[in-house]
């Protein structure tokens, strides 16, 4: 294995920061999203066979799900801005050091079988990234449903 370069440890610690800003982006287009499932709900007849009821709840619960996914991600921003400014001589210390206040903070057992690497890290959030997309998509479908649903109940 090469060894890595600080231009490879900042490139990797910004693309890190970089996936982390992108999901405050989808965390206001799904913060939108449930506004607008909320307008439904509330326009929406009060019949309790309605069937776009359950449209709205999965979208519900795939908007609480990428909200969990978006404060994973704002947690891990600052962190990832503060090791794109460290040295790279210094970075393994320093990850060494935020997996040991982690565990104290959360209360798990700290794992001394060595520090992830910075790009597994950046790997993790892209994974957290990922999944708050799927969460949006999901949540998007749900109210496309439910107001196709809404709109087919009303006329027929």
């Amino acid at each position: 294995m090469t060894q890595k370069t600080p231009a490879d440890i900042d490139g990797d610690a910004l693309l890190g920061l970089s996936l982390c800003a992108a999901g405050r982006t989808v965390d206001g287009w799904s913060r939108l999203l449930l506004l607008a499932a909320l307008l439904v709900w509330l326009l929406s007849p009060r019949d309790s066979a309605s069937p776009f009821t359950t449209p709205l709840a999965i979208g519900l619960g795939f908007a609480a799900l990428e909200a969990w996914h978006a404060l994973r991600l704002s947690i891990d921003r600052p962190v990832f801005a503060a090791w794109a400014r460290t040295p790279a001589e210094h970075l393994p210390a320093a990850m060494r050091a935020f997996d040991a206040s982690a565990a104290w903070v959360f209360g798990r057992k700290s794992d001394d079988n060595g520090v992830r690497s910075l790009r597994e890290r950046v790997e993790g959030a892209r994974r957290l990234f990922r999944r708050q997309i799927a969460c949006l998509a999901i949540q998007s479908i749900s109210l496309g449903t439910s107001l196709f649903l809404t709109t087919f109940y009303a006329h027929a």
